[in-house]
């Protein structure tokens, strides 16, 4: 799917919204959503901070609302920096996108930096076209690059909220 026809698609449901509705984390918490973050690479250099990762996550077909399944690729750099387009492994079964960035570290004297990262997934609901979903979930991991082995993770949304 080209990206150009996906974001029409989402700002076409944004413009003719006439409902936004936000779900809390503790109902996200209930349903199980997932996310697997494999592959993760991350470091820092005199030209900044970049992260590199594989994210999936299953369909679910039974919750509401309804999830696709997706798979992408994301890499980016540095920390504070505006969310990065990943690019989709797989044909989504709905106009969606998957988006990541680093937040600001954490860092402290004579301890590992952790990194955060944040990832956005949109997508059209699967039953209703003019309504349209976001989930937001941030993880924290190592900067590993050349001290570590890649990393494996989990992630949950934190933040939902969709608009018909």
């Amino acid at each position: 799917m080209r990206v150009g026809s996906l974001y029409a698609a989402l700002s076409a449901a944004a413009v003719s919204n006439a409902m936004r509705f936000r779900l809390m984390a503790a109902e996200e918490q209930k349903m199980g959503y997932v996310w697997e973050v494999t592959s993760w690479s991350a470091g820092c250099a005199r030209s900044g901070c970049y992260y590199d990762f594989n994210i999936t996550a299953e369909a679910n077909t039974t919750s509401i609302p309804q999830r696709p399944a997706f798979s992408a690729y994301c890499h980016g750099f540095g920390e504070g920096a505006p969310y990065e387009l990943c690019d989709l492994l797989m044909e989504p079964e709905v106009p969606l996108a998957v988006e990541a960035k680093l937040l600001p570290a954490d860092r402290a004297p004579n301890m590992t930096t952790k990194a955060n990262i944040q990832v956005s997934v949109q997508h059209i609901d699967l039953q209703t076209p003019t309504t349209y979903w976001n989930y937001t979930a941030k993880g924290q991991a190592t900067y590993n690059q050349f001290v570590a082995p890649l990393m494996n993770f989990t992630m949950r949304p934190h933040e939902m909220f969709g608009a018909a």
